[in-house]
């Protein structure tokens, strides 16, 4: 199974849960930029359109910047987007992220 195939996983798996949810939900956007680079990007959607304040975008976005602090191939161009090099150095890092807040 290749990193293509995890994040389609991952993906279905999210979508499933997000129907049970009662919070916000972080997802990540990847979107091709030019040549090789890819932005992520970290949007908060909540259940039914409601907005609340109890936010985890703060707290995910602080997890997300300390992950990649220290990796040569991306790095930070806003509050909540990413550059990468490489399609695959930022699948390696949804599969991460995936990993870590899918129960956020």
């Amino acid at each position: 199974m290749n990193n293509a195939d995890v994040l389609r996983s991952l993906n279905q798996l999210g979508k499933i849960m997000d129907k049970w949810v009662d919070h916000p939900v972080i997802k990540p956007v990847l979107t091709h930029a030019t040549g090789p680079n890819w932005l992520l990007t970290l949007k908060e959607e909540w259940p039914n359109d409601f907005n609340h304040n109890n936010s985890v975008l703060a707290d995910c976005l602080e997890w997300t910047d300390s992950t990649l602090n220290n990796w040569e191939v991306c790095r930070r161009l806003a509050r909540d987007m990413w550059h990468f090099k490489s399609k695959n150095d930022a699948e390696k890092f949804l599969i991460l992220f995936h990993l870590k807040w899918s129960n956020a």
